[in-house]
C-alpha cells in the first residue's frame, strides 16, 4: 500500500497542472470513489492524447500552409517559423518549400 501513495501523489500532480477542460475531462476518473480511476500519472496524459489529438493534423497543416502569407506588420521571423512548423506538421516535401 505504500507504493500507492508516490502514484497518487504524481496522478494529483499530473491533474494539478492541467485547466478547464482538461479537469473537465479528467475529473470522473480521479479520487477514491471514482469509476475506473487512474492507475498510472501516464494513464492520464494518454487518456487526454486521445482526447486533444487532431485526427486531420496534416491536412490542416497543409490547408494553413498553403494560406500562409508575410504580413507588412509582421516580423519576418515569426512568419519564417510559422511557415517552417506548418511545412514540418504538413510534411511538405523540401522541394516544394
Amino acid at each position: 500500500m505504500e507504493s500507492s501513495g508516490p502514484v497518487s501523489a504524481r496522478i494529483a500532480y499530473v491533474f494539478s497542472r492541467t485547466s478547464s477542460n482538461a479537469q473537465k475531462h479528467l475529473n470522473p476518473r480521479m479520487g477514491e470513489g471514482a469509476t475506473d480511476p487512474f492507475q498510472t500519472p501516464t494513464s492520464m496524459v494518454i487518456y487526454l492524447s486521445e482526447i486533444y489529438e487532431d485526427p486531420f493534423c496534416v491536412q490542416n497543416a497543409r490547408r494553413e500552409y498553403q494560406r500562409l502569407t508575410m504580413k507588412s506588420y509582421k516580423a519576418f521571423t515569426d512568419f519564417y517559423t510559422q511557415f517552417l512548423h506548418l511545412a514540418g506538421k504538413g510534411r511538405i516535401p523540401e522541394e516544394d518549400l
